[in-house]
């Protein structure tokens, strides 16, 4: 029994963890671009799925213990009330020193858990890049560096994990030191009930059996408790890669005419605009040129063109502003982009082609491939034999 319901257990906990995963990496690539284009994405995987799995965990593990435990702590007062009244006060009494432990330890122990959790992640993100540069490694022969550099990523992070035992330790203690201190005063006041002969030694041993159940649900919550703000953390972090999703428009068309784009202001973050007032148009059936040095914003108006970053001015297609047009579908139904540099290590070309709905065997597709590449090659041989500075070899 304990072994089939361990196995569901796992199952739950990785079916949860991987639709949560899915959940906010959708709601991630929904968000701002600039927002995803600053994230390392070492340090964005090993959030999304260490918080992921942190918070199912905590829903999954305490789904059905918390209401039991609720249940038995009330049927042990009963049974402490039926045998003493004071039995009663001192395990009331008990449970409000936890609740003041609770009270007194939960900002520290969110605070230090969400210091962790980031701390771990800026060290998952700092070992994978320094992974990556394994050839530049071995051609350089810099394996003491290498080392030198992991130590100072391990000695950053060592501080923030050893708070975070501390906090969670300080519970532990203070849990037993609670726990010893009530236990003694049940000790004393067994005692004296007994010598009195207002209780008798079977009383006592029940007394004592379900004191030591109450401290079980009790330290139960404390676990309960120090999880909760684990989680917790790992919620507000995903929450956080979820937030700022784009507002989104519902007019769709189905052809583009024209792109205008007026009076277009656009600068990073903390940085210098690299234009002001620029005004476009883009008409159907026409070719254009962007040139420019690196740095000057090439690819950052085309991202502004397509509607992926936020600009200020007037951006129409046709007559329709953007900010009433649904650009995802329209993103995925009339634009596409050819990256200078195309990495889908996850992908076949047939899968990649089929995203831009060019479907056919893979005969075909080939085919295809080969026309349009000696279409683009003929057309960049006439634009050179056209120009009077370069002489074709």
């Amino acid at each position: 029994m304990s072994y089939a319901m361990g196995v569901n257990v796992s199952r739950v906990i990785l079916e949860m963890t991987t639709r949560l995963m899915g959940a906010t990496c959708e709601s991630f690539e929904r968000g701002p671009l600039e927002k995803g284009e600053q994230a390392d994405s070492s340090y964005t995987t090993q959030r999304v799925y260490a918080d992921s799995n942190a918070v199912s965990s905590f829903v999954v593990n305490n789904f059905l213990t918390i209401g039991l435990n609720i249940v038995l702590i009330v049927f042990i007062f009963i049974i402490l009330f039926s045998i003493n009244p004071v039995f009663l006060a001192l395990s009331t009494c008990s449970l409000g020193a936890y609740f003041i432990l609770f009270r007194v330890l939960k900002k520290p122990l969110y605070n230090s858990s969400l210091a962790n959790k980031e701390g771990l992640s800026k060290l998952f993100a700092s070992v994978s890049g320094e992974l990556s540069q394994l050839f530049d490694i071995k051609c350089d022969g810099a394996y003491d560096q290498s080392a030198r550099t992991l130590k100072g990523i391990f000695e950053g992070y060592y501080p923030i994990y050893m708070k975070a035992s501390r906090v969670s330790n300080l519970a532990t203690s203070s849990d037993g030191l609670i726990s010893s201190v009530f236990r003694g005063a049940l000790l004393v006041i067994s005692g004296m009930e007994i010598l009195s002969g207002r209780m008798s030694i079977g009383e006592f041993t029940m007394v004592n059996s379900y004191y030591s159940m109450a401290f079980g649900c009790f330290k139960y919550y404390l676990n309960y408790f120090k999880s909760y703000q684990d989680a917790r953390a790992s919620f507000d972090r995903l929450e956080a890669l979820s937030e700022g999703a784009e507002d989104r428009g519902t007019i769709s068309v189905g052809h583009v005419e024209s792109i205008s784009l007026s009076n277009i202001a656009y600068r990073y973050a903390g940085k210098p605009y690299l234009y002001r007032d620029l005004s476009v148009e883009v008409e159907r059936g026409k070719t254009y040129a962007i040139t420019g040095p690196n740095g000057c914003g090439k690819s950052t108006f085309l991202k502004v063109l397509l509607g992926l970053y936020s600009a200020g001015g007037h951006r129409t297609l046709g007559s329709v502003p953007y900010e009433e047009l649904d650009m995802e579908t329209i993103r995925h139904d009339l634009f596409a982009v050819c990256p200078q540099k195309l990495f889908i290590p996850n992908e076949t070309v047939e899968h990649y082609l089929e995203r831009a709905s060019i479907r056919g065997t893979g005969e075909h597709l080939c085919e295809l491939v080969r026309s349009r590449a000696q279409t683009w090659c003929k057309s960049v041989l006439r634009s050179v034999a056209a120009s009077p500075d370069v002489t074709p070899s």
